[in-house]
């Protein structure tokens, strides 16, 4: 069904003049809820394929994402894939935001803390990410990972 759909949309997309991407952009996001996530990156990977002038753009990933979020709230594995292409399109202040909206609805969301930390320490924001990793030596990560993280 992916690589299905990925030729109907590349064939459509063909139609358009000039850069493909912004075609794609909306074509994929609107076969949520039809298809799941994993499905979706199908989808991406085989546009790809069939048009390897396309290069996964993070606006697509962002678009996916406020869209299932938006059909379900409590998932917190759609707010992980939506936090994770936040933090890849280089917007940390927002990565750690998704990822702070998962613990409200699953505070034992694993390595929550380490990751938040981690992108923060990435980004030279150290002092913001301390109380991070304490919350996280809290919740039951190892200190000395966390202190690994720090000095490291």
């Amino acid at each position: 069904m992916p690589t299905t759909m990925a030729k109907r949309i590349v064939a459509e997309c063909a139609t358009v003049q000039g850069d493909h991407g912004p075609c794609y952009e909306t074509a994929v996001p609107a076969l949520y809820p039809s298809m799941n996530m994993s499905q979706l990156f199908d989808v991406v990977r085989n546009i790809r394929t069939l048009d390897p002038s396309y290069q996964f753009c993070h606006v697509l990933a962002h678009k996916l994402g406020e869209r299932a979020i938006a059909s379900h709230p409590e998932d917190g594995s759609l707010r992980d894939y939506y936090a994770r292409a936040l933090y890849e399109s280089g917007q940390v202040t927002e990565a750690v935001a998704a990822l702070e909206s998962i613990e409200e609805i699953d505070p034992d969301w694993p390595n929550l803390h380490l990751r938040m930390a981690s992108w923060l320490i990435e980004a030279g924001r150290i002092d913001e990410a301390v109380p991070i990793l304490q919350s996280a030596v809290a919740h039951g990560s190892a200190p000395d990972r966390a202190a690994t993280m720090i000095f490291t």
